[in-house]
């Protein structure tokens, strides 16, 4: 099957995008991610996932902030918001990024500030 498109639904992909990054929010969750996910860094850097398109209902975009006391989700940012690292892609894209499936590259995505700091979050919080 490699090679193949892969669209899902905007509402089903945003869906499990939002499971698995409010996951990565969650203290009781994180033994199921990666046992890298410890060493992200937690000095306030912040990074947003945000969706090319608008669902009709849900999430579309979540802001992780890497805090000193742990990581914090904030879901459906104002789109004014700005973070140390942003993607904004199409939500099956989306899903692709934040579940390791798909690096985060021109022209299928818009990426924009630290891009070390997002692949650092990439390469310790996937499993």
């Amino acid at each position: 099957m490699a090679g193949l498109p892969f669209e899902l639904d905007t509402e089903v992909a945003l869906h499990l995008v939002d499971a698995f990054l409010s996951a990565c929010g969650d203290p009781d969750a994180r033994k199921f991610l990666s046992p890298l996910f410890s060493e992200v860094p937690r000095g306030g850097q912040t990074l947003c996932f945000r969706s090319a398109e608008e669902p009709a209902g849900g999430f579309s975009s979540w802001l992780i902030t890497c805090a000193p006391d742990g990581v914090q989700v904030t879901r459906n940012l104002p789109t004014t918001s700005v973070a140390d690292a942003t993607v904004v892609a199409a939500p099956s894209d989306l899903l692709l990024v934040v579940k390791g499936r798909l690096r985060p590259e021109k022209p299928r995505m818009t990426v924009l500030g630290s891009r070390p700091l997002l692949d650092l979050w990439l390469s310790h919080a996937i499993a």
